[in-house]
């Protein structure tokens, strides 16, 4: 009888392990034959990784719709909205003129006016050119370097339905709510250290948020979903997950759905996995390979 225990005990241990081990769930809903498919991206990655697990690809394909957080996610949309703004003095306040020089350097390429971006802003798109270039999370020709927007062009290639659960302006709105308490003076030292970094010969991975170490355990799917803590992140993850829902449910219960949005979303007591469980659904974890 001990031994039947420690046998049933071990195989629960090893579901958990697995359950730790992929960024793709299997959604069935008991009470119709749908079935459908969660996928947590990071977003830095791009069309190499996705393109090693040509199961995303398939399954995508064989969806009847296709959601995601946005449907606008070109830089082109971005740069759009934010150059609409009124134009502040910031960068001049708190960045000497070989910093600011440094940082219109890195935008040199793109129509964004840096002058309109709020703190926050701008740290975040430098964390995200950060990882892409220090972390690698892609190749430096990958035409395709955003994980969602890719997935979104993989559903215009097999012509699937596809919906944004947020406008980009929506998206904005709610990473400035979030960080509302942050301004220039206290994420000055962190805007440099990207800056910084990201032009370096020879740059740090040890970043404060510790980027390239949670690429790094994304790419071997080296994961914690710390599906009994609940998150720090009260607007940009319980928030919106609960927003979501509302809009995602209908959907599973009428088609067989592919539903990609940003890892986070899936981790933590409030996250997509534990709501989606919680209403009845069987969410399991599904090997890429």
């Amino acid at each position: 009888m001990k031994e039947k225990i420690t046998i049933f005990i071990f195989i629960i241990f090893c579901n958990l392990l697995n359950a730790q081990n992929t960024i793709l769930w299997k959604i069935t809903n008991p009470k119709s034959e749908k079935t459908s498919y969660l996928v947590g991206t990071l977003h830095q990655y791009g069309e190499n990784f996705v393109n090693r697990f040509p199961k995303i690809e398939k399954i995508l394909s064989n969806s009847e719709i296709a959601l995601f957080e946005s449907l606008t996610i070109d830089s082109l949309a971005t740069n759009k909205l934010i150059n609409s703004r009124t134009i502040n003095n910031n960068l001049e306040k708190y960045f000497n003129k070989e910093q600011v020089e440094k940082l219109k350097i890195y935008t040199e390429n793109s129509e964004l006016n840096l002058y309109k971006l709020t703190a926050i802003e701008l740290k975040f798109k430098l964390q995200q050119k950060y990882t892409k270039v220090v972390c690698k999370t892609v190749e430096i020709h990958e035409k395709n370097d955003h994980f969602d927007a890719y997935l979104i062009k993989l559903s215009d290639k097999h012509k699937i339905t596809k919906k944004g659960f947020e406008t980009l302006e929506e998206q904005i709105k709610l990473l400035n709510k979030q960080y509302q308490d942050t301004n220039w003076k206290n994420q000055k030292k962190s805007i440099l250290f990207y800056l910084e970094h990201i032009t370096s010969p020879k740059p740090k991975t040890n970043d404060k948020e510790n980027l390239c170490g949670f690429s790094e355990k994304y790419r071997n799917f080296d994961l914690d979903y710390q599906f009994t803590r609940s998150a720090n992140l009260k607007i940009l993850v319980t928030e919106r997950n609960n927003n979501w829902m509302n809009e995602l449910l209908p959907q599973l219960e009428q088609k067989n759905a592919f539903i990609a949005v940003g890892f986070m979303h899936l981790m933590y007591k409030e996250g997509i996995i534990n709501q989606l469980r919680e209403k009845g659904f069987i969410v399991e974890p599904e090997k890429l390979n």
